[in-house]
């Protein structure tokens, strides 16, 4: 056999498909994190939803017990309020992240059929070389046997 010291041309062929495995790990962990944060932010809005309904019944519980001033209503319902801004800024952060996992899932499949293409195109492309090479070697054959039988002629 030949050895040759010289690089293999390897860059697009399918041997590079360590590449791919880690930038696909990669982008895999990255989306799981995302969804990851998505459940927590939803747990908390489980929560905070859970806190408002306790501080309501507590409310009206107190409402019913105890002849409430008008300062410790107002109190009452300031909390109410910040409760229920807190929660809308929590289920506005999970629309968001929902919205950037779909853009992101989206961003995937596209550079997902892009590679797919590129690989169809290098495949072919490598094809074609092999039917080349092919010819090439048929071609030198014609051409030794031409050579073949000028020098049996000559040496008549």
């Amino acid at each position: 056999f030949f050895f040759s010291s010289r690089r293999r041309h390897t860059r697009f062929l399918p041997v590079s498909w360590a590449r791919r495995c880690v930038q696909e790990t990669d982008l895999r962990l990255y989306i799981k994190n995302r969804e990851e944060k998505v459940e927590n932010l939803k747990n908390q809005i489980k929560q905070i939803e859970s806190d408002l309904k306790k501080e309501k019944k507590h409310n009206e519980t107190m409402m019913k017990e105890y002849m409430l001033t008008e300062q410790s209503y107002t109190d009452i319902s300031k909390r109410n309020k910040i409760l229920t801004a807190q929660l809308k800024d929590k289920e506005d952060i999970v629309t968001k992240l929902i919205r950037e996992r779909n853009q992101e899932k989206t961003q995937h499949e596209q550079d997902k059929n892009l590679y797919n293409i590129k690989m169809k195109a290098d495949g072919d492309l490598i094809e074609k070389k092999d039917i080349l090479i092919k010819e090439l070697h048929q071609r030198i054959e014609e051409s030794e046997f031409k050579i073949g039988k000028h020098l049996e002629i000559i040496d008549m």
